[in-house]
């Protein structure tokens, strides 16, 4: 197998030079491959020796990646599949023919070879599902093109289908109950929209519906939701056996939206020792580890934090705008007053704008190339001497290499909304992959031959002559246009009334403090507008002893209430960067 194209980071392959690259991290290429394919990768691009200077050096490709997430780097080559699935930070596919392949090889041991479960990881890596998995993180099996059209036309089609009952557990006593039942086995209680229906553990333990009465309950549809009490109903049931409302009255299981699924993180599982039963995700993790693609990556910043803190500080300000209507004086030329304008009086005249006139003209001197006749001019040049034969070797198709592929099912189950499941045995992969197979191949061609004769031609000659010219010189005279004084009414800022504190307990300047439209003169007027401004200090504790301070600026008085001084809350930073705020869990 082979790695699929390398990974550059936001700047294509080359512009590594540029001088802001101060470090630039690769693989060590004495121990490490992906340090060979980094240098011809930058050789063929014609920038190792600008940035040889700067490199620096992981003893591995995942050392080299630790290099670009530490800060130590700017730029990293590194492995396709290390960063695969990162979806923060920018990354570029170097071209494949920027550097040779690194092929990959998977090996059966002898004593393997005999054992059931090598024998069913082998099958597994060649499968189309090992394939996805593999192409996933940038590696592609022999024949790629084969295999892929293999995929398109893979067969997935239902072998089998049966109905298996699922589960829910009563919220008010917590007995779990079969599917079948409406009502809680233990307390009666009867199912509703807090009661979800859950999935056995091992849908292919499960056993099959068989009995006629239950078949039907499952294949009846969704059941609806009573909107008077809220309990679940069957889609075989006109009223709720509850309440006794009408089912048209209710909303069928179907159309609910989804409940979101909680945010819970997800324990990875960590083994020992070095058993060939491992699952495949292990499986597949370690082949990545041993078989990492090829390429380039930058990390750019470091990924962001979720803290722990307490409110320890509030303050708040509450200001009154108030702008008065009032006559303003102006002044200006006349394309420069209002329309509005009023008692507008004559002020004289102003200089208006400088003017370019005549004045005089002036002598110039310059040179001037003019025609000196022609010179002789030797040179050389290729002509056609015939053809000569050459030999040269090409690559023909000369049979396939094919290999048989397991066939692979799985059992699919889906919910019925009604406390049963459809489940369907799904099969994929199955048949014969073939791939071409090339051979080289000793053929001749015709090419041209030129040899080098001396020629001689005419060319131009030019000299300088000195002349003279009259150019225009000008001068500036200042224009002057009639000037005025004016009156315009206008909203102009008047005062600020402002109230503030250092607790959630906020309030406004009252009407006495405002005291709009008072004091006003004829034809003046006022108005008023309200502007808020909050601030919330947050700090962290660590464990290590010490603490930061992180300041946040809410933008309305619901989140500004909603930090009360010692209450808690979840923040996220980045660096020194506070991103957002949320209630502690």
């Amino acid at each position: 197998m082979h790695e699929a194209n390398a990974l550059v980071g936001n700047v294509a392959l080359g512009a590594e030079a540029n001088p802001r690259f101060v470090r630039i991290a690769v693989a060590n290429a004495e121990p490490a491959p992906y340090g060979t394919a980094a240098r011809e990768a930058l050789t063929n691009a014609g920038v190792w020796q600008q940035v040889k200077p700067r490199l620096v050096y992981g003893e591995n490709v995942r050392q080299t990646l630790q290099l670009a997430e530490t800060g130590n780097a700017e730029v990293a080559l590194v492995a396709l599949a290390l960063v695969a699935t990162d979806t923060v930070n920018p990354r570029l596919l170097i071209e494949e023919t920027r550097r040779a392949p690194l092929n990959q090889a998977l090996v059966v041991c002898r004593h393997g070879a005999s054992q059931p479960g090598d024998r069913a990881f082998l099958n597994l890596v060649k499968s189309t599902v090992g394939s996805s998995v593999m192409r996933r993180y940038g590696f592609e099996l022999p024949g790629p093109r084969i295999r892929e059209s293999l995929a398109a036309s893979t067969r997935a089609h239902d072998m089998s289908e049966r109905q298996i009952e699922m589960l829910w557990r009563c919220t008010s006593c917590g007995h779990k109950n079969l599917g079948r039942y409406g009502e809680c086995q233990n307390c009666s209680n009867p199912k509703d929209g807090s009661e979800e229906w859950e999935m056995p553990g091992d849908t292919s333990a499960a056993p099959s519906v068989t009995d006629p009465e239950l078949l039907k309950l499952a294949k009846a549809g969704a059941d609806w939701r009573c909107a008077f009490c809220g309990s679940d109903q069957r889609a075989l049931d006109g009223t709720c056996r509850s309440c006794g409302a009408k089912q048209g009255d209710g909303t069928s299981l179907d159309r609910l939206p989804p409940k979101p699924l909680p945010r819970t993180p997800v324990p990875v599982p960590v083994k020992t020792g070095c058993s060939i039963f491992m699952t495949l995700a292990l499986v597949m993790g370690g082949l990545v580890a041993l078989c990492l693609g090829g390429g380039v990556f930058v990390a750019t910043r470091s990924p962001f934090d979720d803290v722990n803190a307490t409110v320890s500080a509030v303050s708040w300000e509450h200001r009154v705008l108030v702008d008065r209507w009032q006559t303003m004086p102006g002044e200006g030329f006349a394309e420069a007053r209002p329309a509005d304008a009023f008692d507008v009086k004559p002020a004289g005249r102003r200089v208006h704008h400088e003017e370019q006139v005549f004045d005089h003209n002036e002598t110039e001197h310059y040179t001037e190339q003019v025609s000196d006749g022609y010179r002789t001019e030797h040179y050389s040049e290729e002509v056609s001497d015939g053809t000569r034969s050459e030999s040269y070797t090409e690559r023909v198709r000369c049979g396939e290499d094919c290999t048989e592929s397991p066939e692979i099912c799985s059992e699919e189950c889906t919910s019925n909304k009604n406390g049963f499941a459809t489940c369907r045995t799904v099969c994929s992969g199955g048949g014969r992959s073939c791939s071409p197979r090339y051979c080289d191949e000793t053929r001749t061609r015709q090419v041209p031959t030129y040899r080098t004769v001396d020629r001689t031609r005419k060319v131009p000659k030019y000299r300088g002559v000195d002349r003279t010219r009259q150019v225009p010189v000008y001068r500036s005279e200042p224009r002057s246009a009639p000037y005025y004084t004016w009156k315009t009414w206008q909203w102009v800022p008047n005062r600020v009334v402002r109230a503030s504190g250092t607790t959630t307990e906020t309030s406004w300047p009252s009407e006495v403090e405002v005291n709009a439209g008072a004091r006003l003169g004829p034809g003046e007027k006022e108005r008023v507008a309200q502007a808020a401004t909050y601030s919330v200090t947050f700090t962290t504790h660590s464990l290590f002893g010490g603490s930061k301070q992180f300041t946040s600026a809410p933008q309305s008085l619901d989140q500004f209430i909603a930090c009360a001084p010692g209450s808690s809350h979840r923040l996220r930073v980045r660096d020194a960067e506070l991103l957002s705020v949320d209630p502690a869990p």
